[in-house]
C-alpha cells in the first residue's frame, strides 16, 4: 500500500512539473507574440495587432499587455465599446496603471457616457498627480480640458420643450371586447 502511495505522489508530482514547464513556455511565447503585435500596433497594422494580442490572452490569461494594446487597437479603429471591455478587463488586471484609467474615460466619452468619463477623468488626474514625464504631462492636460468641456455640459440646462397645441382628444384603441 505504502508504493502504491509513492507511486501517486509521483504521479502528481510530475504532472505539476509538466504544467510548470507548459506555463513557462506559454509565457516565453507570449512575450514574444506581445512584442509582435506592439510592432505592428506601432506601424499601423491593426488587424495584425489584434490577432497577435489576442494570441497573447490565449496563452496568458489578463495579460495586461495584450488587454492594453488590444484596447489601444479598438480605439484607434473607432470601436470604442470594445476598446471599453478592455480598458475595463485591463483595471481589473492592474488597477494601478493611469494610462488605463485615460483610456476607459476616452471610451466612455465616445459612447456618450459623458458623466461616467468626467468620473474617470478625475480618477486619472487624481492617479497621475505625482507623474512628471511629459506623455505624462500631455495626457493630464488633456484630461482637464476634457474634463472642463465635460463638466461644462453637465452644468447647461436641457433645453425647453417645443411650443406645443393643447392635446386633441384621444381617440380610443380598437377594443379587445368586441
Amino acid at each position: 500500500m505504502a508504493d502504491w502511495k509513492k507511486e501517486e505522489k509521483r504521479r502528481r508530482q510530475l504532472k505539476l512539473r509538466a504544467a510548470t514547464e507548459r506555463d513557462e513556455i506559454n509565457r516565453e511565447e507570449a512575450r514574444w507574440l506581445d512584442k509582435n503585435a506592439a510592432w505592428a500596433l506601432k506601424n499601423g497594422d491593426l488587424a495584425s495587432a489584434e490577432r497577435l494580442a489576442k494570441r497573447v490572452l490565449a496563452l496568458v490569461h489578463n495579460d495586461a499587455g495584450a488587454l492594453d494594446l488590444l484596447a489601444t487597437v479598438y480605439a484607434r479603429a473607432g470601436r470604442y465599446s470594445d476598446a471599453l471591455y478592455y480598458s475595463g478587463l485591463l483595471r481589473k488586471v492592474r488597477p494601478d496603471l493611469p494610462g488605463a484609467i485615460f483610456n476607459t474615460a476616452v471610451a466612455k466619452m465616445k459612447l456618450g457616457r459623458n458623466r461616467e468619463a468626467l468620473a474617470d477623468f478625475y480618477e486619472f488626474l487624481a492617479a497621475a498627480k505625482s507623474l512628471r514625464e511629459p506623455r505624462w504631462m500631455e495626457l493630464k492636460a488633456s484630461a482637464a480640458e476634457q474634463a472642463r468641456e465635460l463638466a461644462a455640459s453637465e452644468k447647461k440646462p436641457a433645453p425647453a420643450p417645443p411650443e406645443s397645441a393643447p392635446p386633441a382628444a384621444v381617440e380610443p384603441a380598437l377594443s379587445c371586447t368586441t
